[in-house]
């Protein structure tokens, strides 16, 4: 799936604004490129757009239906900060379709009632908010609510590299689909970005795509 494709399917998704459609499909590149980075066919087949997990479990514990598993890492100390970093084996939701992937990563998102420890944020609200603001607070939200964790040694640290990972795949899906960038202040062309850092044409083309 490239970024025109990611764009008309999640435009078919209600109560999207470009802000917020941007914001997620962000995160779907970022996590699992478009549910096509797991390592196996298998995996990419379930359509699992953002690194979703689920507590779903047969009476085993193993994962449930067309669900899998994969690994997946975290700081071993409270709070997942602090401590050494400890690699696990969790489950991951399928889901039928690519549209449905994008679908439940839009509800992850936007509709769930996660909440940070002290119970002040409440996910879905302060998604809908954070992606009209900027990659920063999206990041901020989402590491309050858990949606991931990390393996920086500090929460902060935590919280940057993930808006990092979001700014760059923001700017190459508007430097794919022409689409506006939301934010204030405009987006520097990923290309110029990456000419600055020395790439060639074709790890440019690479990392358009």
């Amino acid at each position: 799936m490239n970024h025109s494709e990611a764009r008309a399917l999640v435009s078919t998704l209600p109560g999207l604004t470009p802000a917020q459609s941007l914001v997620l499909r962000s995160v779907a590149l970022h996590e699992t490129r478009y549910g096509q980075g797991w390592d196996t066919p298998e995996k990419d087949a379930a359509n699992n757009m953002g690194a979703i997990t689920t507590s779903r479990r047969t009476a085993e514990g193993g994962c449930v239906g067309t669900d899998f598993a994969n690994k997946d890492s975290m700081r071993e100390g409270a709070g997942g900060v602090g401590g050494n970093i400890l690699e696990y084996e969790t489950c991951f939701a399928s889901d039928p379709t690519p549209r449905d992937g994008f679908d439940r990563l839009r509800r992850t998102l936007y509709e769930s009632k996660a909440q940070s420890d002290d119970k002040k944020i409440t996910r879905g609200p302060a998604m809908v908010a954070a992606a009209q603001q900027g990659l920063g607070e999206v990041a901020r939200v989402m590491r309050e609510t858990k949606y991931y964790l990390g393996t920086a040694a500090t929460k902060p640290a935590q919280i940057e590299a993930y808006r990092s990972a979001l700014d760059k795949a923001a700017r190459t899906i508007v430097a794919a689909t022409g689409e506006a960038w939301p934010w204030g202040g405009g987006a520097v062309p990923l290309v110029l970005t990456l000419l600055a850092a020395g790439l060639g044409a074709v790890a440019i083309t690479r990392a358009l795509r």
